[in-house]
């Protein structure tokens, strides 16, 4: 009999081993046979949570935006200037860029005029055509060749050629300058159209709307010149 049972704890060397596992405590990162999340990756939860809710918004604020954008040009679809905001915007910019180089040009040149002797001081006007080659002059001048003011001023702005402008000399400096490329975009220096008053606009602006809205500037800040005789 002893001899059996030393047999048979011979050959059952881990049983107490087996019974002592059975004790052990279920695993608190198992439950029900599927693995849980290890604390090492819980951090990540709010961050990924906060990565989507960034996201969302950001999405709802371009949707807002083009909605937006779509309703305002439903709302001016009668209006001459119904494209969007960012393109008036950017063709307002470049009109009135235009306009101040044609302004800074013909200063140029008149300072030239004067240190050759020749008196600008009667100069009143500087307009010129598109596609022309030389500008009309008005006022009191002697001396003063229309072509050569155009080749002068082509020297400094370039596009000279591309633009219809009107340019009011004030005692022989510059005063101020209306151009345009496409007769719809008014460029002005000093500035008085900006991108909203072409969004406002019930029509196409003119020369004369701009000439006007240069004589209201000038009145409004107490200033002498006015272009109303410059054709």
């Amino acid at each position: 009999m002893n001899n059996m049972n030393n047999q048979h704890n011979r050959y059952n060397p881990n049983l107490a081993d087996l019974r002592q596992g059975f004790q052990q405590p279920i695993n608190p990162n198992m439950r029900q046979g599927q693995p849980q999340i290890s604390r090492k990756k819980k951090w990540l939860i709010p961050v990924i949570i906060t990565v989507i809710a960034a996201v969302l918004a950001v999405t709802g604020v371009i949707i807002w935006k083009v909605v937006s954008e779509d309703k305002d040009s439903g709302n001016s679809s009668k209006k001459p200037y119904a494209s969007s905001s960012y393109v008036v915007k950017s063709k307002a910019a470049a009109a009135n860029s235009a306009a101040a180089s044609l302004y800074n040009a013909v200063n140029t040149v008149l300072t030239e005029l004067d240190e050759q002797g020749i008196d600008i001081a009667g100069l009143e006007y500087i307009l010129y055509s598109k596609g022309d080659d030389a500008v009309d002059i008005t006022g009191n001048v002697r001396g003063i060749d229309g072509k050569k003011i155009y080749v002068s001023v082509k020297e400094y702005f370039n596009d000279v050629d591309k633009c219809d402008f009107v340019v009011k000399i004030d005692h022989g400096v510059c005063a101020a300058a209306i151009s345009t490329t496409d007769n719809e975009y008014w460029g002005t220096k000093p500035i008085v159209f900006k991108a909203d008053d072409y969004r406002n606009a019930d029509s196409v602006l003119t020369l004369e709307d701009a000439v006007k809205r240069f004589d209201d500037f000038a009145y409004e800040y107490g200033s002498e010149f006015s272009f109303r005789n410059y054709r």
